[in-house]
């Protein structure tokens, strides 16, 4: 591969570069591709390896800077950095100083052939350990690779699950947007029921102002009524006093013409016939008297009504306040289980990232056999390295056996026994190599986890302050309904049939009730749905707990193991201090197995960097899974939210629709009473006008009659003094003429009050 040049970017970067390893000078080839460089770009590392064998091996980090001064994210990759790379120091320093302390080791184990023969031995049994491990190794392998073949089917699953959600999440989309169209139709459609509203209310105003005239008008005729009937006693007094003068009159006649009884015969037929005429007006005002009397009653009974009428009004305000008083129940149960849903979700929320963690876990056991399987497979090509080693001493083994024969049947036991307690204590070593990488991932973790609370208390704080926005509109709703519901009772006071919309809202109610009902089901089955979530949470946890168990217990074996390792090695110390003198002769040996060492190192030290970045890459993938995760978490909350929104709208639409519909029938019915009242009105305006000129009538004919009498009497009572000075003959001739005058004239007015009574009779039926 060609080494890659570093990008030119125009922010801040901060580089580090350490030297990992550098062969010998014999091996070392050309000075290309010995750069390792691992570059990182706005917060995310990208690792780029080129090497080759027998090459140095140097790693660079570079980090993008923001221009932000206060950007404490990169402050951290700093600190981070600046620790990684005193903690790699530390750890060269280390490993170097192990080498020197292996070096001095070898050097007294390879001084004598004896000690070559016991190595040969042991790695033929170690061979055969080892062989018998890798089998059960193997058959592990077999069993996880099945378990693994298991997790993949069930990721794929998971993956077919995750498009169509993907699917129905655009699906949902296209629906909401349709949503939104019908919304924004629906508010164009409230805002031309508001206009027709307000047309409405400026109508209803009129025809008030028009009631209002009206009812002054009624209450002037009242007064025009009251002076009728001041004027009616009047004429009735008039009356009564006109007919004690005429009988005062009467009287005098029957005393002046006591004599001439004979003569005056037509004179008391004149005089029956006006005391019928009295019988006949009295009787008349005697039915006028009972007529006005009706109207009197008629007018109590609508006053009756009247207030019947406004007791019922008070009684349906009452009953609106009380459906007021149970929709902000309902409102407030509604709230409660918007709350308690939300609680739910957040729940599910939690459980969702703690399936994620097991998910992650699954995946580091999964990379922990892998890194093993190549553990295993440089264990192999060591185990070949070996055979070689050994095919090499044996060669030496000819030579050296007749010189150091005595000494090793000597030195054989001691050094299987150290061989042994030094093979265990490297697989030790390298068993307490892995518990670390382990922990070091486990705190990652823990950061990670701490990243995610503070993500989850900030979606909490949005969504809280969405919810006051929400409850804010909602305060805004509540106030246009109680303004409609104040419109409403000001046109509620003319109405007369309430009772069929006391019906509607009893009916509005048993459908809320129902909704409720249907609330409460829905929120059991969440219940159940979440008590079998929290059962499996408390199964996950139990299981952690028995794992973190079992760790502390390992941990407690491991620190036993290594005291019991730490006295092992003083002793061996004390054993190789002794055995030193012996093994000055195989310096030579130790040097090429230094050198193979040191290549071994290489590889090794080569394959860390290898598991670092692919680390690194798992970190990002999984980084990468939650981010995508985290935000289809986020857009199903908004749909959510957007879906309880919709349905709140769409109901407070239907309201105020069958509002706008009894608002339309109200005003029919006022227009309908309104109509009603007013012909009922101008009926009785002409009935009273009528009555007013048939009273007027009978009042220019009374008056008529009662000069008609004044004349006759003074034309009588002038005859009368004529029949005392003039004779009997002249006298007859104009009594004759005269009387059939009278006759004549008493005749015609008669007629005209018959006819007078027969209209006044048919105007009163037609009322009637």
């Amino acid at each position: 591969m060609r080494p890659q040049s570093p990008k030119i970017l125009q922010t801040q970067t901060i580089a580090t570069t350490r030297l990992i390893s550098s062969p010998p000078r014999d091996t070392r080839q050309d000075s290309c591709s010995r750069l390792a460089k691992i570059t990182t770009c706005q917060t995310r590392p990208k690792a780029t390896i080129t090497t080759l064998s027998q090459k140095p091996v140097v790693e660079t980090r570079t980090v993008v800077l923001c221009s932000d001064k206060k950007c404490l994210g990169h402050e951290n990759l700093i600190e981070q950095l600046t620790q990684d790379n005193n903690k790699l120091n530390q750890r060269i320093y280390e490993l170097e100083h192990q080498i020197d302390k292996y070096d001095g080791e070898q050097q007294t184990w390879m001084s004598t052939a004896i000690e070559i023969e016991s190595m040969r031995k042991l790695l033929e049994e170690t061979q055969r350990n080892h062989q018998d491990e890798v089998q059960h190794l193997n058959s592990e392998i077999q069993n996880q690779e099945d378990k693994i073949k298991t997790l993949t089917s069930t990721q794929r699953n998971l993956e077919a699950d995750y498009k169509i959600l993907q699917q129905e999440i655009e699906r949902q989309q296209f629906i909401i947007q349709d949503r939104d169209e019908q919304l924004y139709q629906q508010e164009y459609r409230i805002k031309d029921y508001e206009k027709q509203l307000q047309v409405g209310e400026n109508v209803i105003e009129e025809r008030n102002s028009q009631i209002s005239i009206l009812l002054d008008q009624i209450k002037q005729y009242e007064s025009q009524f009251a002076t009728s009937n001041n004027v009616i006693d009047q004429l009735k007094l008039e009356l009564a006093q006109k007919d004690i003068q005429n009988q005062l009159l009467l009287q005098q006649k029957d005393s002046l013409i006591s004599n001439y009884r004979e003569n005056l015969d037509l004179l008391e037929y004149k005089v029956q016939q006006d005391q019928q005429l009295d019988a006949q007006r009295i009787q008349k005002l005697a039915e006028f008297e009972s007529q006005n009397q009706d109207l009197n009653n008629k007018v109590e009974d609508l006053q009756l009504q009247l207030q019947a009428l406004q007791e019922k009004n008070n009684y349906l305000n009452g009953q609106v306040i009380f459906n007021d008083q149970a929709n902000s129940n309902l409102l407030n149960t509604a709230e409660n289980q918007t709350k308690h849903l939300e609680f739910q979700l957040q729940s599910q929320a939690d459980e969702q990232m703690n399936k994620e963690h097991f998910q992650n876990l699954q995946q580091q056991l999964y990379n922990t056999k892998q890194q093993v399987e190549e553990k295993d497979n440089l264990i192999l090509n060591l185990n070949d390295q070996v055979v070689n080693l050994t095919t090499q001493i044996r060669d030496k083994e000819d030579k050296l056996e007749l010189l150091h024969y005595e000494k090793a049947q000597q030195l054989a036991q001691i050094a299987q026994n150290n061989n042994q307690e030094l093979y265990n204590y490297l697989i030790i070593n390298e068993e307490l190599k892995h518990k670390l990488q382990l922990k070091s991932l486990y705190e990652l973790e823990s950061q990670k986890l701490q990243n995610q609370v503070q993500l989850l208390q900030e979606q909490i704080s949005d969504i809280s302050r969405e919810k006051e926005v929400f409850e804010n509109s909602q305060f805004q709703l509540i106030q246009e309904i109680n303004q409609l519901q104040e419109c409403l009772q000001s046109t509620k006071r003319t109405e007369e049939k309430i009772v069929n919309d006391n019906q509607e809202l009893q009916e509005q109610l048993v459908l809320q009730s129902l909704e409720v009902q249907r609330l409460q089901s829905e929120n059991r089955d969440l219940k159940d749905k979440l008590s079998q979530k929290s059962d499996e949470i408390q199964m996950l946890n139990q299981q952690k707990t028995q794992i973190l168990e079992n760790n502390q217990l390992l941990q407690e074996v491991e620190d036993r193991q290594i005291e019991q390792f730490e006295i092992k090695i003083q002793e061996l110390i004390t054993q190789c201090d002794t055995l030193q003198s012996d093994l000055k002769q195989q310096a030579e040996l130790n040097d090429e197995l230094k050198k193979q060492n040191q290549f071994s190192q290489v590889q090794i030290s080569h394959l860390i960097e290898v598991e670092s970045q692919l680390r690194q890459l798992n970190e990002q993938t999984n980084q990468q899974q939650k981010n995508l995760q985290q935000e289809l978490d986020n857009k199903n909350e908004e749909e959510n939210t957007l879906k309880f929104k919709l349905e709140t709208l769409l109901e407070d639409i239907k309201e105020k629709q069958m509002q706008l519909v009894e608002l339309d029938r109200q005003l029919q019915l006022t227009e309908q009473a309104n109509q009603s009242q007013q012909l009922s009105l101008e009926e009785k305006i002409n009935y009273l006008q009528n009555e007013v000129e048939m009273w007027k009538e009978k009042f220019i004919i009374l008056n008529r009659d009662y000069h008609k009498v004044q004349e006759d009497l003074m034309m009588v009572q002038a005859e009368f003094e004529a029949f005392n000075k003039r004779g009997l003959e002249i006298k007859n001739i104009k009594e004759s003429t005269y009387f059939e005058v009278r006759k004549s004239s008493l005749y015609k007015e008669n007629i005209d009050v018959k006819a007078s009574q027969t209209s006044i009779g048919r105007l009163f039926k037609e009322n009637i």
